[in-house]
C-alpha cells in the first residue's frame, strides 16, 4: 500500500519537476517579426536576386550560416520563416536601399507589413534593426533622422497593437575589416557612438510615454567590443580580419580565399559577422529579453530526486 501511494506521489512529483525544467522561452512570444538589413536578412535578398547573390560559400545569407534572428527565433521555440522576417540586404532606416534601388528600405518593410496587417498581435515580438547602411552606403549622413526613423516605426507598430520590441544598437562601424584601416575609421566610430547614444535616449522616451510598451535594448556594440578585447573568451583567433575575401559595392564577389576555421573569426566578410558571431548575438538577445538559456541544472536535480524516490521504493 505504501509503495502504491509512493509511486503515485513520485509520478506527480516527477511531472511537476520535469515541467518546471522545460524552458519558458517556448511560451515567451507568439511570433517574432523582423525588419532590417543584411545583418538580419535570412534569405530575402537571395530570393530577390533569383539566386544570383550571395552565392556559396555564403549560405543564402550574408554569412556562412544562419543569422542572429534565426538563432533567437529557434531559442524562443519559433520557426524561422520569411513570412515573419522582412529584413533585406541594403536597406536603410528610410526608404532607400543601397544595393538595389528597387528593393525596400525599412520604411517600406514596416509600411507594407502594416498595410496587410492593420491589427497586430500584442503577444508577438517586433524587431527593428537598422542604421549601418545609412552610414556606410554613400547616403547623406544624418544620425538624428536615422534614429528618428526607428522611433517612428516603433510608434507605428505600437499604434497597430504591437507591445513587445527588441531594438539592437550598432556595432562599431569604424572597426569593421572594411573600414578599420581607412581614413574614415575614426569618423565612423564617432557616428556609431552618436547613433547608439541617441537611440538610448529615444527608446527611453518611448518607454516612458507609451503605456504597456516593453522595449528591450540589445547591446551589440558592447558584445563586439568585448570580443575584440577578450577574443579567447569567445574562442576567436581573429577579430579584425575577414574570414572571406572579397566584397565589392556591398555585394559578395568571387572569393579569393576562405579561412580554414570560420568559427574562430568575428567577421565572415569585410562587413558581415560569421554565423558563430550571429549565434552570440542571438544568445545575448535571449538574455536581454530575460529568458534563460536551457540549462541542465534543474534537469539533473529532477533526475536526482526521481532516482532517489525509485531507490526508496525498492527498499520498501
Amino acid at each position: 500500500m505504501f509503495n502504491k501511494h509512493l509511486k503515485k506521489s513520485l509520478s506527480v512529483t516527477s511531472f511537476v519537476i520535469l515541467s518546471f525544467c522545460v524552458p519558458t522561452a517556448a511560451n515567451a512570444f507568439s511570433k517574432a517579426f523582423v525588419f532590417g538589413d543584411s545583418l538580419s536578412d535570412a534569405g530575402r535578398f537571395f530570393i530577390a536576386s533569383r539566386g544570383i547573390a550571395p552565392q556559396p560559400p555564403y549560405d543564402q545569407r550574408f554569412s556562412n550560416g544562419i543569422v542572429w534572428v534565426e538563432y533567437l527565433q529557434t531559442s524562443l521555440g519559433l520557426t524561422p520563416t520569411l513570412q515573419t522576417n522582412f529584413a533585406i540586404a541594403g536597406a536603410t532606416t528610410g526608404n532607400a536601399n543601397t544595393v538595389d534601388s528597387r528593393l525596400p528600405g525599412i520604411e517600406q518593410q514596416v509600411g507594407g507589413f502594416l498595410l496587410t496587417n492593420p491589427a497586430l498581435d500584442s503577444d508577438a515580438l517586433y524587431i527593428v534593426f537598422g542604421g549601418a547602411n545609412d552610414y556606410l552606403g554613400n547616403q547623406p549622413i544624418n544620425v538624428s533622422d536615422s534614429v528618428d526613423n526607428i522611433g517612428d516605426y516603433i510608434i507605428d507598430l505600437y499604434n497597430a497593437g504591437a507591445r513587445n520590441f527588441l531594438i539592437p544598437n550598432l556595432p562599431d562601424l569604424g572597426q569593421l575589416p572594411a573600414t578599420l584601416s581607412t581614413p574614415n575609421s575614426s569618423n565612423l566610430s564617432l557616428i556609431t557612438q552618436s547613433h547608439n547614444g541617441l537611440l538610448v535616449f529615444t527608446l527611453s522616451g518611448l518607454s516612458q510615454n507609451l503605456p504597456s510598451i516593453e522595449i528591450t535594448s540589445l547591446d551589440i556594440f558592447s558584445l563586439f567590443a568585448d570580443a575584440r578585447n577578450r577574443p579567447i573568451k569567445y574562442r576567436f583567433t581573429n577579430t579584425d580580419k575577414a574570414c572571406l575575401s572579397t566584397i565589392q559595392d556591398g555585394i559578395p564577389a568571387q572569393p579569393i580565399e576562405v579561412c580554414p576555421n570560420p568559427n574562430e573569426y568575428l567577421f565572415w566578410d569585410s562587413i558581415h559577422p560569421t554565423t558563430r558571431s550571429h549565434q552570440l548575438i542571438g544568445q545575448l538577445a535571449l538574455k536581454a529579453l530575460g529568458i534563460p538559456e536551457p540549462s541542465s541544472t534543474w534537469g539533473l536535480l529532477g533526475l536526482g530526486l526521481i532516482a532517489a524516490g525509485l531507490s526508496l521504493i525498492k527498499k520498501r
